[in-house]
């Protein structure tokens, strides 16, 4: 077996202007595939960083209603302060963090003019710096930052230029109470929001729990947002939530919440996919016709091989030696330039520019993934393997000197 190693490593070595240009081809399709699902990775990070920590949560406490698709559930199907406080003696002693939040929809006004809004009553304490990041604040402060005790709201930049409002100024909200009666409240401006996304910054509004529920004329929430970074399978967790919960209540996990995610992720891995079928059809070309002309020149050196006694077995056995020692050298090769590429975008700081509909850019993320690492290696050596096993089945090993290998 060594011998036949040996064989195919001196193979190599003497036709170097063949081998060359192999292994770049090898390397390249090894370094692609694993920058591109670096990238789909470090995409992927990003968006459930930016749901979680957006306001989304890890998990979410509320009626079924609240949870179908993206209406409104807000009012009519909420958590009374008795649910609120069993959902809390329930999670009591765990390093799970709890918020309550109440939405509802209705028309905002200058005095002037009116347009719709889409408001969001959640606890001071949950808008964190973290949160921040999501959605940051491009004047003024957030509500847990102001010195504004009561009545104050952040609004999203395109509400505030469509309504020509600064930080300081007042804002009107109008809606439906939970009894169906109309009610009003004035509440000062203390931040303008960007998230991101020009048509949410159109109707965004956040406020204090406290005055979203003095609008709404109830000391019910909407829906009960967990945080817990501490939480290793999500699903579990909300399973065994849902097994202690009293009914009506429910709990989703964020993936369920905000379904875009596994939209997304299927949607990139079937690119990549269809990616990784077209490298892989290039590196088995390649490999083929470097082994094929490798065999039609050596027939000088595999006759006397034979003469002296090895088997047509162990002659096979040195060209597919020789395919994996050339997919070995590539992907070493391309996994190497894929680790000092992701660490070099990792510390470039890359925006990419905005996505559809967004009017702020997102920072380029490229994981290097080990796992990844060792299935794309697998893959290159059995395409390698193939393409070596079809070369020396299809010609037999047979040359001008007239001499046929039986195996």
């Amino acid at each position: 077996m060594l011998s036949v190693v040996i064989l195919a490593a001196k193979g190599i070595l003497r036709r170097k202007a063949r081998s060359i240009p192999v292994i770049l081809i090898i390397a390249t399709a090894v370094f692609s595939a694993h920058l591109v699902i670096g990238f789909i990775q470090g995409s992927l990070y990003g968006l459930q960083f930016g749901i979680v920590h957006g306001g989304t949560g890890h998990v979410q406490i509320g009626q079924p209603e609240q949870f179908k698709g993206y209406t409104d559930g807000g009012i009519d199907n909420t958590i009374n302060p008795t649910q609120y406080a069993e959902v809390l003696k329930l999670l009591e002693g765990s390093s799970s963090q709890v918020f309550a939040e109440i939405n509802v929809g209705g028309l905002a006004s200058n005095g002037y003019k009116t347009v719709p809004f889409s408001g969001l009553g959640l606890d001071v304490s949950a808008d964190t710096r973290l949160r921040r990041t999501i959605a940051p604040i491009v004047a003024g402060k957030g509500l847990r930052n102001s010195d504004t005790e009561e009545f104050r709201a952040t609004i999203g930049q395109t509400l505030a230029e469509q309504l020509s409002f600064d930080v300081g100024d007042t804002i009107t909200l109008l809606t439906t109470t939970k009894q169906n009666a109309i009610n009003a409240i004035d509440l000062t401006i203390v931040g303008i929001v960007s998230t991101g996304n020009r048509f949410s910054d159109a109707v965004f509004v956040e406020m204090p729990l406290a005055n979203m529920q003095y609008l709404l004329d109830t000391d019910d929430v909407s829906r009960l947002v967990l945080y817990d970074d501490s939480i290793n399978d999500i699903t579990a967790f909300a399973v065994d939530l849902n097994a202690r919960l009293n009914a009506p209540m429910v709990a989703r996990t964020w993936r369920e919440v905000e379904p875009i995610y596994d939209q997304l992720r299927r949607s990139n891995m079937s690119q990549f996919g269809v990616l990784s079928g077209i490298l892989s059809l290039v590196v088995f070309i390649s490999l083929l016709s470097a082994i094929s002309a490798s065999i039609l020149e050596r027939k000088s050196q595999i006759g006397v091989l034979r003469a002296l006694g090895m088997r047509r077995r162990a002659i096979s056995g040195m060209f597919l030696c020789e395919g994996l020692l050339l997919s070995v050298i590539g992907a070493g090769i391309g996994l190497l330039l894929s680790l000092l590429v992701s660490i070099y975008l990792d510390n470039a700081s890359i925006m990419l520019p905005p996505p559809p509909s967004q009017n702020v850019g997102v920072p380029l993320i490229v994981f290097w993934n080990a796992s990844f690492a060792v299935w794309i290696s697998l893959a290159v050596m059995v395409i390698a393997s193939s393409a070596a096993m079809v070369t020396a089945g299809e010609s037999r090993l047979k040359f001008d000197c007239g001499l046929e290998l039986d195996s």
